[in-house]
């Protein structure tokens, strides 16, 4: 019974928006759980390469399970697992569960998987950890390249030849784009270590030379979406999610992937475990610094 109730919850809030005329919100709202989604199949991917069995794959949170310290429940949608065959070969699609706060995705694979994945290679760790982060780092160069992409296309369409900013930033985008995906060995192992290392002092110095203003909560994600007028707007907003999501991702905040590139580089040069405790303290108050600032920026630009 409850299951039909969030799925028709979920139907009348997608028919609010197809009535009020105004779909550009709902697409944003799409994108960013397109994007939580596309992060946990970056992991998924790396992990079936490395022999890791996927039990489940999750979209959304569980409010109640997680309040009450449990295993997510089946959820509001629950589909296969399921088998596929390619070819000669068989491919097992875990189970699909969608759950009714959809703020957030994982990837579940069973207890027993866990010593199969702590006897992997450093190099395969890295890609693991890291891959979710290239997932979204990938996607955003692909969304800059639509971005402007549509505007050449505006421009011609219009008989006005593309300005040289323009051609720039195309240029910029597909070297981009072909930079990601020609040495995406590369960026998980290499790319994605140094910034989970400096990542600690990164962070700092972005406030410095940025200023704290530069972070936008979940307030500030719904105003923007509710101010999206066109497709370029969407474009924009997703291409900035997917971005943040890549970049946040590597540092290490305690509960993020960096957070698990760190720990894979400090047990590959032999660190005591007292000194993971404490990488894994500062995460855990640099993540509360950095939720702190977001709330308290969107309460003074929105609410007073």
């Amino acid at each position: 019974m409850n299951r039909r109730i969030w799925l028709l919850g979920l139907l009348f809030v997608i028919l609010v928006f197809v009535i009020s005329g105004n779909l550009f919100p709902f697409l944003v709202f799409a994108s960013i759980i397109f994007a939580l989604a596309i992060h946990e199949a970056g992991h998924a991917v790396k992990l079936i390469k490395y022999g890791i069995t996927i039990r489940e794959f999750g979209l959304g949170i569980d409010v109640i399970s997680l309040i009450k310290k449990r295993p997510a429940g089946p959820g509001i949608l629950t589909i296969g697992p399921h088998s596929l065959a390619l070819g000669t070969r068989r491919i097992r699609i875990p189970r699909l569960v969608l759950h009714p706060l959809l703020i957030g995705a994982y990837v579940d694979h069973p207890e027993s998987e866990r010593e199969k994945l702590d006897a992997l290679p450093t190099a395969a760790k890295l890609e693991i950890y890291s891959s979710g982060a290239y997932t979204n780092l990938l996607m955003a160069a692909i969304l800059f390249l639509m971005i402007f992409w549509l505007l050449f296309t505006l421009y011609i369409a219009h008989g006005i030849y593309p300005s040289k900013f323009l051609l720039l930033h195309l240029l910029a985008g597909t070297v981009t784009f072909a930079i990601l995906v020609a040495w995406r060995a590369f960026f998980m192992r290499i790319m994605a270590s140094l910034t989970a290392v400096i990542g600690t002092i990164a962070l700092p110095a972005i406030f410095i030379l940025l200023g704290p203003a530069v972070l936008t909560g979940i307030i500030g994600i719904v105003v923007l979406a509710f101010n999206a007028k066109n497709i370029f707007d969407v474009l924009m907003i997703a291409f900035a999610i997917n971005l943040s999501m890549g970049i946040i991702n590597l540092i290490p905040l305690g509960i993020t992937d960096g957070q698990q590139i760190l720990h894979t580089l400090s047990e590959r040069v032999g660190a005591p475990p007292r000194i993971n405790l404490l990488m894994r303290r500062m995460g855990l108050i640099m993540l509360v610094v950095v939720l702190a600032v977001s709330i308290a920026n969107d309460l003074a630009t929105y609410i007073f």
